[in-house]
């Protein structure tokens, strides 16, 4: 009686929930006009499953019937009862999801088409027909149906493992993300341009044959970035076609440490190209099964890759960029992957012509395409053009003006795309047109020029403001928010304070002193973006979180530049050591001074966005200056040191405890944070642990000091 009361729960509650799948596709009909033929079918399938059902509960009405043994067989583990409640279910789920109103522009997205559509409906017709089989009293059908069932589950389950097993390791191999790079560069793209270079001769043979390489090269600014995101954006259309084609690219970055090795480059290759594919690749799961634990080194990561390269074409877009060191152990790679690939591909790389990278690539008798300026500049005139079309202020400027404009900055731009963009910018802040035409009669007539104008223009009310903006840009050591690049111009370094009175009403009105000297770009996915993983669990993400950075290489080049130093006010000058020394007395003061020097186990992020950088990194600026220069942030580490009052001490160590995992907190939880009892500041105890801080980053001694104490 007991098993006959179960089974009618079993069956009543895969009853409701058709009722709520079917309500749910009618909700989504009513809601969405046109709704696509797919969800009729859905609907016809679920109803149908629902009206066998309903019989099968009258027939649980009579514990006697026979055919009751036959359903029994069927509320098994792996049964059709479980089985098709797990399907409904997961249906469910699914189109629950398009309801949710935060999810306006998937409202449109139906979840089951094409090939998921016909599975799913072959499933509900498989065990539909089991129940149906029990309704006629088919015991010989029914046990056939239930095996293949259960071998069914075998097989899903065998998938599901794979599956995981595949995603631990592309999780392993991911590194850091090049899609934000090229995100931000088709941002840039104007509809039409860059076609020069698709349609040349040198493009086309590089397509058609295998194992060769394409060198884009041309002067700074020229739009060599665009250009390769153009690149990309065909490969990406061509490799749809053809099912045994993929590829992957990367961008080095000079802004973002973590993409400025050649180490990087190769695993993010080799990380696409395995993402690509349904099944793990031999040599991927070997490479797995030596260095889970570890890294694998450069050399190892080559052999790798030259193992991919035997199934169907492959192109790797590189973006040239990175340090000297990196950019010879790169070409080695690449040396070593073309000599000894037995595979069909195709390499493109773009940067500058530099002489080590020309001496490099024609020995890899590498196609060799420089970007002439008659061909940019057909570009640069349609981008112009773009802009006085789209920018507020330039529609309501006379035609006559825009035609000056077009033709005075195509002309002058000679193939430099970046300059072209810098004079946009500074005439859009023109208030007259009349204004904009005498911008045009002095126009400067390099990137050089065009940044010492934009320096020289920085109110002299804000020339501090500006020093520390450059100084983060340049030295920090990862990305930094624009937010927390906004909040730092709030500490005055010169006199030792913070104050919140000094923070600008909007992160955003930063971008009027910047100029075209920098960029904005997004944070990056929560598994690739550093920003992210400091601050999980502590922090609440919005869309106006965003990366500040420079605009272009060009601008931190010639920023750190010996011309510049004679050329831009004084206040704006600066060079690595005393970056890093500034750098390190701009955190030591906001940890000492943002909560007034008192103590606390709870912080906000969103309030004060400078704590994580600051806990974090103001050692690693520490150990980058020079030893001559430490005895000037003395009075900082004495003040944080000081054993009398240990409040700005216990703050940092409840905020970042490096003698454990990393770890930062909004709050202590599950303790109560450091002690502040009289007798802290004198325990051995405390020494260890301080030792253990500075050690843990490199620093050959511990600071203790006060009242003649030392320790190490």
């Amino acid at each position: 009686m007991a098993e006959a009361i179960g089974l009618a729960l079993s069956i009543v509650s895969l009853v409701k929930l058709t009722a709520v799948v079917l309500q749910t596709c009618y909700d989504y009909v009513a809601k969405v006009r046109q709704a696509p033929e797919d969800v009729q079918k859905l609907i016809s399938e679920v109803a149908s499953l629902q009206t066998i059902l309903e019989q099968l509960q009258r027939l649980t009405s009579d514990p006697n019937d026979e055919r009751m043994s036959l359903l029994k067989s069927l509320e098994t583990q792996h049964g059709p009862f479980t089985a098709c409640y797990a399907v409904l279910a997961d249906v469910q789920k699914k189109l629950q999801s398009i309801k949710d109103p935060s999810s306006l522009r998937n409202r449109l997205i139906f979840p089951f088409q094409g090939e998921k559509l016909v599975e799913l409906l072959q499933t509900l017709e498989k065990h539909k027909t089991s129940f149906i089989l029990a309704i006629t009293g088919d015991q010989a059908k029914v046990t056939l149906n239930i095996e293949k069932t259960v071998n069914n589950v075998s097989d899903q389950l065998e998938d599901i493992k794979l599956l995981e097993y595949r995603k631990e390791i592309l999780k392993w191999l991911k590194g850091s993300d090049p899609t934000t790079n090229h995100n931000t560069a088709r941002k840039k793209h104007e509809p039409g341009t860059g076609e020069w270079l698709l349609d040349s001769k040198e493009f086309k043979s590089w397509m058609e044959e295998d194992g060769k390489i394409m060198w884009l090269n041309g002067i700074p600014g020229a739009g060599k970035t665009v250009l390769s995101s153009t690149v990309i954006e065909h490969l990406i259309f061509e490799c749809k076609s053809s099912i045994e084609s993929r590829m992957a690219y990367y961008y080095f970055d000079f802004r973002d440490h973590e993409k400025q090795t050649a180490s990087g480059c190769l695993k993010s290759l080799i990380h696409q190209l395995c993402e690509q594919s349904d099944k793990i690749p031999g040599v991927i799961e070997d490479l797995y099964s030596e260095f889970k634990s570890g890294t694998p080194s450069l050399s190892q990561l080559t052999a790798t890759l030259i193992g991919l390269l035997d199934d169907g074409s492959k192109y790797f877009i590189c973006r040239e960029e990175e340090e000297e060191h990196e950019r010879e152990l790169f070409f080695e790679a690449l040396q070593e992957i073309v000599s000894s690939a037995s595979g069909r591909y195709a390499i493109f790389i773009a940067s500058r012509p530099e002489v080590d990278i020309s001496r490099n690539l024609t020995g890899l008798n590498a196609i060799n395409f420089n970007i002439q300026h008659d061909l940019i500049n057909a570009d640069i005139h349609s981008h112009v053009r773009a802009c006085l079309e789209k920018e507020v202020r330039f529609k309501k400027w006379p035609a006559s003006v825009k035609t000056q404009i077009e033709e005075r900055l195509t002309s002058g731009a000679n193939g430099m795309f970046r300059w072209a963009v810098c004079q946009l910018d500074s005439l859009k802040r023109c208030l007259k047109p009349a204004n904009a035409l005498r911008e045009l009669e002095t126009l400067p007539r390099t990137l050089d020029e065009t940044y010492t104008r934009i320096l020289k223009r920085i109110p002299f009310a804000y020339e501090r403001e500006m020093r520390a903006i450059l100084i983060l840009l340049a030295f920090s050591n990862r990305p930094m928010t624009i937010q927390e690049v906004a909040e730092a111009t709030a500490v005055n370094v010169e006199n030792r304070s913070f104050s919140v009175d000094e923070r600008f009403s909007d992160p955003y009105d930063i971008l009027e002193l910047c100029s075209s000297l920098v960029s904005l770009s997004d944070l990056g996915s929560a598994s690739t973006s550093i920003v992210r993983q400091e601050r999980r669990g502590v922090f609440n993400w919005g869309p106006e979180i965003k990366i500040i950075q420079f605009a272009h290489f060009s601008v931190k080049e010639y920023i750190l530049s010996e011309r510049a130093q004679t050329t831009i006010p004084a206040i704006l000058r600066i060079n690595p050591s005393m970056s890093h020394q500034y750098i390190t007395e701009l955190a030591l003061i906001y940890l000492l001074d943002f909560n007034n020097g008192k103590a606390t186990i709870r912080f906000n992020h969103q309030k004060y966005p400078v704590l994580t950088y600051a806990t974090l990194y103001w050692m690693k600026h520490l150990a980058s200056m020079r030893e001559s220069d430490q005895a000037n942030i003395e009075d900082l580490l004495l003040r944080l040191f000081d054993p009398d009052n240990p409040s700005n001490l216990m703050n940092c160590l409840n905020l970042y405890d490096p003698t454990s995992s990393f770890s930062l907190r909004a709050y202590v939880s599950g303790m109560r944070g450091w002690s502040s009892d009289p007798g802290f500041g004198g325990e051995p105890e405390l020494r260890v642990v301080v030792s253990g801080w500075l050690l843990r980053d490199g620093l050959a001694t511990a600071i203790w000091c006060r009242r003649g104490r030392s320790g190490s």
